[in-house]
């Protein structure tokens, strides 16, 4: 009863963000739409670097002798330094490779599944605290995404929660993306304005995600999987960026950035679900 009720309550909550979607839509609707449109196409380059790195950890991660017997700070580096070689060989430019690699480096610790979850689970709307809702919230007060974006955003942590928790599946995990994504499409963003790309680059990847777990998994009711770990490490990756360029940059902005740092917060938290990986961090502990 009580896990039924827990489930009513998070999709009562998915369903008003509908409501207060729509309404924006509405809004935005109706008035005039000047200059080029951003086209959700152009962002899919950051959705198929994740898969890269996913598939590529998927099949060719192995586990030896020696880096079984390794601290945890030494496994999450190394860990770390195996997707960056990768990274080397991926059909991206040297500045899109040299971005996703610092983004390696600095989001290692969330390789391990149950620190993404402690940081993400208290980045709900009911709570008060919580770095990821924090960090969401910042960007939004400085102006760098708009009402849609911050509701976007928090409706992917909301709906990577309830996956962890059981009450969401991976098919209604898509479907509620996949709204995200037309919803996005309506507000007729502008290649001339700032608003829109933060939410276009965490649906990009959190899109790709969810194709890559479909085709790779096999969901059972025993053995849920957290396949929301990737679209956590997303928004986090994103939020973070936003929160460091406004701090050190001087009031330059990278959106090439934005994207890259995003595209490593969600490969580290793919990574360490990965059922081989994720076994081999749960030994380091």
């Amino acid at each position: 009863m009580k896990k039924s009720s827990l489930k009513l309550m998070v999709l009562l909550g998915l369903c008003i963000s509908g409501i207060l979607f729509s309404c924006n839509n509405e809004k935005n609707l109706s008035e005039p739409v000047k200059g080029n449109l951003q086209k959700f196409e152009d962002y899919k380059i950051f959705g198929k670097a994740h898969n890269e790195l996913l598939s590529h950890a998927n099949d060719h991660f192995i586990v030896t002798r020696s880096n079984n017997n390794m601290s945890l700070e030494d496994g999450l580096q190394y860990l770390a330094n195996f997707q960056k070689e990768h990274v080397n060989e991926m059909s991206i430019d040297d500045e899109a490779k040299a971005l996703l690699k610092a983004g390696l480096d600095e989001y290692k610790d969330f390789y391990a599944q149950d620190q993404l979850y402690n940081m993400s689970l208290l980045s709900t709307r009911s709570s008060s605290e919580g770095l990821l809702k924090d960090k969401i919230g910042q960007i939004y007060e400085a102006g760098v995404i708009d009402h849609f974006e911050h509701d976007g955003l928090l409706t992917l942590c909301d709906a990577s929660l309830a996956n962890y928790n059981g009450e969401l599946s991976v098919a209604e995990f898509k479907a509620i993306i996949a709204d995200l994504i037309t919803k996005w499409e309506a507000q007729h963003y502008t290649e001339e304005s700032k608003y829109g790309r933060t939410l276009a680059i965490a649906l990009s990847v959190s899109e790709s995600s969810m194709d890559w777990w479909s085709e790779n998994t096999v969901e059972t009711r025993a053995l849920p999987l957290w396949v929301g770990a990737d679209i956590i490490g997303a928004v986090l990756g994103a939020a973070s960026s936003v929160v460091n360029q406004l701090v050190l940059s001087d009031n330059e902005f990278s959106w090439t950035s934005l994207g890259w740092q995003t595209v490593s917060g969600a490969a580290i938290g793919s990574t360490g679900v990965v059922t081989k990986v994720g076994k081999w961090i749960s030994n380091l502990f």
